[in-house]
């Protein structure tokens, strides 16, 4: 959960050196190389979806790419709170050396603020930065903001996890209004920005003043709009499961942490995430198939749902029932099911079938 990641996450930590304890490569793509300790393994689909996130990153903000891969610590907890030098207990840091360090897999956040780290300057303007790190790198659900824009966005660095999801709900209507790219580099080059500063160095780069985008915003991207149809997901970008029939759409889930689909890694939670498509308005049930053992728990998500039509529902299923009927629109939908790693797996799936 956000709050859990929002309190308990650090976005730069830069004492003189580092040493990081003993890990094994794990994974090493293009843009990301994953060191692990000793016994820690990802399941099969971990590392190409963390690569997918950063590159959907890249390709927006458009700051570059990589000469090399950005190294991820998946480290034990004691070891993650040691290197990241945390006064309280926390998930992840990134390092002022853009490395990123979890002790949970799929992360995304850090590196987030790791691929800041090595295309920015250090130490960035926290609401910010960490507002650009909950858009494109927070794959669970977002709450709805707290906390008043007017003190959230004060927090120059630092910020408390409290603030994230209003920071991010904040940073999403710029780049709504403005575009990625001129977001991101002002988030890349912030780090001389203060709040004292922030009216003056916001109007210089955006071109607007401060007050009347906050204006905009309140009027433009009311409360309501707080669900997740805000956040950037790569897994959005995949292609559609077709449908097995004219009326149902069904896949596999509970393949095991080894599949090419699941996320996640030894000891936590294994997700899978698929992608449903619809060309006109449906009425939909939703039901688990041989689901025996475990009760994975399933999200829909509206793809690049804006205010007007964000949609997003969870919920456990049961053994064989049909958990719900719901009216989707047209569309792209993110589905995506949850179980514990550690669960017995039989063969399972999710069935969508709309009304005739």
């Amino acid at each position: 959960m956000l709050a859990v990641l929002g309190l308990s996450s650090a976005a730069c930590i830069e004492p003189e050196a580092f040493e990081f304890p003993p890990t094994d490569v794990v994974y090493e793509g293009d843009l990301i190389r994953i060191r692990a300790a000793p016994g820690l393994e990802p399941c099969g689909g971990t590392g190409r979806s963390m690569e997918a996130m950063l590159s959907l990153l890249i390709s927006e903000t458009a700051l570059g790419g990589l000469e090399s891969p950005l190294e991820v610590y998946w480290l034990r907890g004691d070891d993650v709170q040691e290197l990241c030098k945390a006064d309280s207990e926390i998930v992840g840091c990134s390092l002022s050396t853009t490395e990123a360090v979890t002790s949970r897999m799929p992360e995304e956040h850090e590196v987030v603020h790791a691929y800041f780290e090595r295309k920015g300057a250090p130490f960035r303007y926290s609401f910010f930065d960490e507002g650009m790190a909950t858009v494109y790198g927070t794959g669970t659900h977002v709450p709805a903001p707290q906390t008043p824009l007017e003190e959230s966005i004060l927090f120059d660095r630092r910020m408390p996890g409290v603030h994230y999801p209003r920071a991010g709900h904040f940073v999403s209507f710029l780049i709504e209004e403005f575009g990625p790219q001129t977001t991101a580099a002002f988030v890349a080059q912030s780090s001389s920005v203060t709040s004292e500063s922030l009216p003056v160095d916001f109007e210089a780069h955006f071109g607007e003043p401060l007050e009347r985008v906050i204006e905009a915003y309140t009027t433009e991207m009311p409360e309501s709009c707080a669900g997740r149809g805000w956040q950037r997901f790569s897994a959005c970008e995949q292609e559609p499961t077709e449908w097995g029939s004219t009326f149902t759409w069904e896949v596999n889930v509970g393949a095991g942490c080894e599949d090419e689909v699941s996320l996640g890694g030894s000891g936590g939670a294994v997700r899978e995430r698929f992608i449903y498509e619809t060309d006109e308005d449906v009425v939909v049930q939703v039901q688990g198939v041989g689901i025996v053992d475990h009760r994975p728990r399933v999200e829909l998500m509206r793809c690049g749902g804006g205010c007007e039509e964000e949609f997003s529902y969870t919920h456990d299923l049961e053994e064989n029932g049909v958990l719900f009927g719901l009216p989707l629109d047209a569309g792209k939908y993110l589905v995506k099911s949850e179980f514990e790693s550690g669960a017995p797996i039989e063969p399972s799936g999710i069935s969508i079938r709309r009304d005739p």
